[in-house]
């Protein structure tokens, strides 16, 4: 679009100089101004209408542009999609005609399996049946052997001790005669015996339990005194501030979301309460630390590496990377510090 400007500036001429009359000379100086008045007019329709004219181009350009992107975009879509089945068809084909081929020669393998294991369950059913009637056959020939050894032996060992024999038979006739005939006897003995031995078990009865109420009272006076023992260990005769020590963590690691950031966590035991943990973890993260003595270390080092032996028995091939683990951590320099 054609468009014109003016512009006005006010010019400054200084000027100086000497007029000489005769012997006199004459300086003069002064500044003249004059306004200058410029008319600007820049005529714009040719690159107009070369503008409007790319600009129809440009469009024309950017919609066959968009209509080949959009063909070529459902091309590679359809393409795709052809290939993908293609892929997927064939790859099920595969599939279904190696399962199937897998199946046929399983069911020939089991069928046959079946036929000779039907043929090994008949020979063990009649093997089975043999062993049976060899069992009773055999069971009954020799049980009949044995019975008569033993009658033979017992009418044997009756000959060559007959007068034993017979002496046992007339005394047992006599003394159940003796224990018929005389019931009242019996009976006395019977009852000075049993109210013997009746005393004799509450006598006991009251031993032991007079034994156990010894017991009870030395175990309750035991356990007393070792109560009284840990109170005096654990009580001061002044009343001097003490100091109690237990062990702490202090864990420091990056945020995921905010790198550079670092999180401190606090690991105590219960005896420490919840509210002292921000306090401890301010007081941790600016103590002076220094380096622990190389000796220390060692005896760390130490008892560590025998807890780890002791923990890890290294049968197998993790155990032996997880014991090599444990000590490259204490092996760790940051832990030194």
């Amino acid at each position: 679009m054609s468009y014109s400007r003016h512009f006005t500036k006010t010019i400054e001429v200084h000027y100086s100089g000497v007029a000489r009359s005769g012997d006199t000379s004459i300086p003069y100086s002064g500044t003249v101004t004059e306004p200058v008045h410029i008319n600007i007019h820049v005529d714009t329709d040719d690159l107009d209408s070369s503008v409007v004219d790319c600009s129809t181009h440009v469009d024309a350009l950017t919609t066959s542009v968009v209509a080949t992107k959009t063909a070529h975009i459902a091309s590679i879509s359809e393409n795709s999609k052809k290939i993908s089945d293609t892929i997927i068809k064939g790859f099920f084909k595969t599939v279904r005609s190696e399962l199937g081929q897998q199946m046929a020669m399983l069911r020939s393998s089991i069928d046959a399996t079946l036929v000779h294991l039907n043929k090994l369950a008949e020979r063990c059913r009649g093997k089975q049946l043999q062993m049976e009637a060899d069992y009773h056959r055999i069971t009954e020939r020799y049980s009949k052997i044995f019975t008569d050894l033993n009658t033979e032996l017992q009418h044997r060992v009756f000959e060559l001790d007959r007068p034993a024999f017979k002496l046992r038979e007339q005394t047992s006739e006599c003394s159940d005669r003796t224990l018929i005939s005389e019931p009242a006897g019996v009976a006395l003995i019977s009852s000075a015996e049993n109210a013997r031995i009746q005393s004799e078990l509450l006598a006991s009865m009251t031993k032991k339990r007079a034994l156990d109420a010894i017991h009870r009272a030395s175990g309750y006076l035991v356990y007393q005194q070792e109560n009284r023992n840990v109170i005096n260990r654990s009580l001061f005769d002044d009343s001097r501030e003490r100091s109690y020590y237990v062990p702490v963590c202090l864990a420091v690691q990056t945020e995921d979301d905010a790198p550079g950031a670092l999180r401190p966590t606090l690991y105590k035991p219960s005896v420490i309460p919840n509210s002292s943990r921000r306090r401890m973890t301010g007081q941790l993260q600016q103590a002076a630390w220094r380096p622990m003595p190389e000796s220390e270390m060692e005896r760390i080092r130490t008892a560590f590496a025998h807890n780890v032996a002791e923990a890890v028995p290294a049968h197998s091939d993790h155990d032996r990377r997880v014991k090599a683990y444990l000590n490259k951590f204490i092996n760790n320099p940051i832990l030194s510090l």
